[in-house]
């Protein structure tokens, strides 16, 4: 489903003969496989990721997602393929807007991935990712919701 091949990439604006941000990094993802990227401060994870959804500047390197060269397709061709790819990044517990009630987050967030729902059907799944994310601290909440929306966005 996703194969990363040799990715290097250089942070921007730094001169000839730096060391890469990322250097020869190369992974393969089978499909249903959520992969969780741990390392130290300042390690790639993030760079990767922007890699990934380009945006950041790849050097070198293969991003191949569903049998397409996600650095070779146009933007549009990119924008639909964007729709398939969920980052969550940490500290996941800001990555919930606080201006914005929890049912408009995940109805847009559906809207926007499968626009044949019905109202009903978003409501129904909306009701179904609230009610199996149940935890009793905010933070533990947080973590739950957005892996919840995730779920929420697999195709029927």
């Amino acid at each position: 489903m996703l194969q990363i091949e040799n990715l290097t990439l250089h942070a921007p604006g730094s001169g000839e003969g730096t060391e890469p941000v990322l250097n020869a990094v190369s992974l393969h993802l089978e499909e249903g496989i959520t992969v969780g990227l741990v390392g130290e401060r300042g390690s790639g994870k993030l760079a990767l990721i922007l890699a990934i959804l380009r945006l950041e500047p790849v050097d070198e390197g293969r991003i191949v997602f569903l049998g397409e060269e996600l650095l070779a397709m146009s933007q549009r061709a990119f924008l639909t393929a964007r729709r398939a790819i969920q980052p969550v990044f940490s500290p996941d517990f800001g990555a919930l807007p606080p201006r914005h009630q929890l049912t408009q987050i995940f109805d847009t967030t559906l809207r926007a991935h499968f626009p044949g729902l019905t109202e009903a059907q978003r409501r129904h799944r909306i009701a179904d990712a609230i009610h199996h994310s149940d935890s009793p601290s905010p933070r533990g909440r947080s973590r739950q919701l957005i892996w919840a929306l995730l779920k929420s966005n697999r195709p029927f």
